[in-house]
């Protein structure tokens, strides 16, 4: 049964604590984020360097916090099922103007994926960009907006090979991903529930997603949000006070669907290189992406130290570097 009310918001909470093993004393505390990012990074979301740590989620319009045991230290806490790439489909935000940025992930973090679909406002077969008829050769800024939109309709609509996955991540084509680090978290997360993940903040009161640190949507909550997408439910229009923007859409249609929205600053935003130097400091090997990394070398740089860090076998692209660096 769909819903959208504060007790169904709740609900849903309620069954995710029964795989978080949160604090129930604080299940009903609400509180409005008083700064745009600053209590996020204060609230850690489930940290693999701690027994406990705090998770944000947004109930409506409000932030809640609670401490939660983190589940790969908990004695009874099993994993929901092991996530493999075969789980994921990557939907990508490109253009025709900055599809150099494309290439630049299909070198990087795109090896690891299985499934993606990028979409533009121009078709490119060499770099496994599609175009729909609804967004091509629409260049502007807010044209370039629903360009995820209409593909998660395309794919819900005509392609039941990928509607059928259990995880979707939104992505711009400057994000970097983490994609060893996204599969070992939502592990722990049932695709079952209607859960969004990102990087979470109050806009206007609002609590909405930034697109430039990923938006990521369990299976039931894509199925949600791209049902009702272009519907009276979730229609394409300003969501005021803030811009069209396709994280907006999305987070209102989140909303609108109960979608519960769960904030982890392993999802980061603006942080640029600042995120990543020294780039061999395993401090970020558990981060899920980066925003924003358009350089290529340095996004192959990050893809190999990732390799390495993460156990792997070192790959064809990276033995010069490994050569130079003297990696044992």
């Amino acid at each position: 049964m769909m819903c959208s009310g504060l007790a169904c918001k709740s609900f849903i909470l309620a069954q995710l604590c029964l795989f978080l093993h949160c604090s129930r004393a604080e299940l009903h505390h609400q509180r409005p984020l008083p700064r745009p990012s600053a209590s996020i990074e204060a609230a850690e979301a489930i940290s693999s360097h701690a027994n406990t740590s705090h998770a944000t989620f947004a109930i409506g319009d409000h932030l809640i916090s609670w401490l939660v045991e983190h589940p790969s230290q908990h004695a009874t806490r099993r994993k929901v099922a092991d996530v493999t790439k075969e789980d994921v489909v990557f939907i990508v935000m490109a253009s025709n103007e900055r599809k150099a940025r494309v290439q630049t992930q299909r070198a990087s973090w795109m090896r690891w994926a299985e499934y993606v679909v990028v979409f533009s406002d121009v078709a490119d077969a060499d770099l496994g960009i599609m175009t729909l008829p609804e967004i091509e050769n629409k260049t502007g800024f807010d044209e370039a907006q629903t360009r995820q939109l209409h593909g998660m309709k395309w794919i819900y609509n005509h392609r039941k090979d990928l509607a059928s996955k259990k995880w979707f991540f939104f992505v711009d084509d400057d994000t970097w991903v983490n994609v060893p680090s996204l599969l070992n978290y939502i592990s722990w997360f049932p695709e079952a529930l209607p859960l969004s993940f990102s990087h979470i903040y109050l806009r206007h009161d609002r609590a909405v997603y930034n697109g430039g640190a990923g938006m990521l949507f369990s299976k039931e909550a894509f199925r949600r949000i791209a049902v009702s997408m272009f519907t009276d439910a979730c229609p394409l229009t300003d969501v005021l006070p803030a811009p069209m923007n396709n994280d907006n859409i999305l987070a209102a249609c989140a909303f609108s669907n109960g979608v519960l929205k769960v904030s982890s600053s392993k999802f980061s935003s603006y942080g640029g290189t600042d995120l990543i130097a020294p780039i061999n400091d395993t401090g970020w090997l558990d981060q899920i992406t980066m925003h924003k990394v358009t350089d290529q070398v340095l996004s192959e740089m990050m893809w190999c130290w990732s390799e390495r860090l993460h156990g792997r076998p070192i790959a064809e692209p990276c033995q010069a570097m490994a050569t130079a660096e003297k990696w044992d």
